[in-house]
């Protein structure tokens, strides 16, 4: 991952008023590419300006001098077009920080007020460009508490968290596998388990979150009420270790989107005993969702997904790589399947209705957001 630094305070420009906000800005999000609205683009400075330059193929100028005449470097791209080359940035597991200008600026006088209205990151994406509809999107946390580990998987898209109580790291390296999270935020990040995470999802942005920030996500009176609202309102209780986790998605969810309450109805706790662990060999060899050269075509999935909803593609992703174990939550699917086989006349109707449906479940969280 690259670091994203602001200029060396002795390299600084006399700044105007626009170059003191771009500072202010990116003093409070200095991992995050700042895209600094001006007029009709986004513009990138300093290091921000050579990174992007370099990973979007721009063409890198200049803007003003810093004190020692030293040119500015400058990047920038149209408003209408950003969303392509933010996608782009988050494919490579960049974060981007949205600057806007608060207020029309036909209307102010002097200098525009501007803010960061929101922090896009690979997994807190709703930009169907950035997004594959068939696949989940999540972002995962790991949190330990004695000899047992808290995973959470929240799906921004879906207002959902799901969490679970894991009991070693193999486990959890098989349940991240299984989940195939775009970022993985994680604490007592031992280095075995990082050079298999690196092997086995090498897709995934991994986050270290430190002591102080466990403790500050663990404490947000924010964080704790939407939690306990989510809890109360679906009847789950968690384990320590996986209320620590779901704390730690939650406050990295809500940080970046500033301003905005994020509200997750579900938070629902589920038990790996109920399902079969596949194993990263088990789910690289079988080919179950990718070909060995990494392609869905050919996959087992492949074949199988004749779903007429991208919510559907999404729910029979996660079947496929979480079978059941016990009888009767078993019996109860074949009985689903049993009535759809007999009565092909309503199969074929259901079939017709749901090409219908819009992916409502993306759809719903776009707007509350908006």
């Amino acid at each position: 991952m690259h670091a994203i630094v602001s200029a060396p305070k002795a390299n600084r420009p006399r700044r105007s008023p626009a170059m003191e906000q771009f500072f202010r800005a990116k003093t409070d999000h200095p991992d995050a590419i700042l895209f600094f609205r001006m007029g009709d683009f986004y513009e990138m400075f300093f290091e921000d300006a050579v990174l992007v330059s370099q990973l979007l193929d721009l063409t890198l100028t200049s803007r003003g001098a810093d004190a020692d005449g030293v040119n500015i470097p400058m990047a920038g791209v149209p408003h209408h077009a950003a969303s392509g080359y933010i996608a782009r940035l988050l494919e490579q597991g960049q974060r981007v920080a949205i600057c806007e200008q608060m207020e029309d600026p036909s209307k102010v006088k002097g200098v525009v007020p501007r803010a960061v209205v929101r922090v896009l990151t690979p997994a807190l994406v709703l930009d169907p460009d950035a997004l594959d509809a068939r696949a989940n999107n999540y972002l995962a946390a790991v949190a330990a508490d004695g000899g047992s580990y808290g995973l959470s998987a929240l799906e921004l898209g879906a207002a959902e968290v799901r969490a679970a109580t894991l009991h070693s790291e193999p486990d959890v390296l098989t349940e991240l596998v299984r989940l195939d999270p775009r970022e993985i935020l994680i604490c007592e990040l031992t280095d075995t388990l990082a050079d298999s995470l690196k092997r086995a999802l090498p897709r995934a942005a991994i986050r270290r979150v430190e002591s102080v920030q466990l403790t500050a996500a663990t404490t947000e009176p924010a964080v704790n009420e939407a939690i306990e609202a989510a809890l109360r309102s679906s009847g789950t209780a968690l384990s320590p270790a996986s209320r620590a986790a779901v704390a730690i998605a939650l406050d990295y969810a809500r940080r970046a989107q500033p301003g905005t309450p994020l509200d997750f109805e579900r938070i629902v706790a589920y038990d790996m005993r109920t399902e079969l662990g596949l194993d990263e060999a088990a789910v690289r060899n079988l080919e179950l969702v990718s070909t060995l050269a990494g392609e869905r075509r050919g996959s087992l999935l492949h074949f199988l997904d004749v779903t007429k909803t991208s919510m559907g593609a999404r729910m029979l992703r996660r079947r496929l790589l979480a079978p059941l174990t016990e009888i009767e939550p078993i019996r109860r699917r074949h009985d689903c399947v049993e009535a759809f086989v007999a009565d092909a006349v309503l199969r074929d109707t259901l079939r017709t209705e749901l090409a219908q449906v819009g992916d409502l479940e993306r759809l719903a969280t776009r707007a509350s957001l908006a």
